[in-house]
């Protein structure tokens, strides 16, 4: 195995505990979600939001990460649970 067979393995292990972390933290949301469903509860949380925003910057530049592209990352996955926290709402 050459070297960038050895690099895009790395990549692609990396890749799947990505996705692995996805999956802990949609399920860790899909809980607060049937949370607000059950207590009638907004999905959407302003607040909360900007914190996790301020969060993941703080952490995109503690790791090397672009700010941007980690503001882009957690807007997205924002805006994922909030979806599933409508739907969720709307099988009450």
């Amino acid at each position: 195995m050459n070297k960038l067979e050895i690099l895009r393995k790395d990549i692609d292990k990396t890749d799947a505990q990505l996705i692995h972390l996805l999956g802990k933290r949609f399920a860790l949301t899909k809980k607060v979600g049937q949370f607000k469903a059950n207590n009638a509860t907004g999905s959407i949380d302003v607040e909360r939001e900007k914190a996790v925003l301020a969060k993941w910057e703080k952490l995109a530049i503690k790791n090397g990460v672009d700010e941007i592209l980690a503001q882009k990352i957690a807007r997205l996955i924002i805006d994922s649970v909030v979806e599933n926290h409508d739907r969720l709402k709307e099988l009450e």
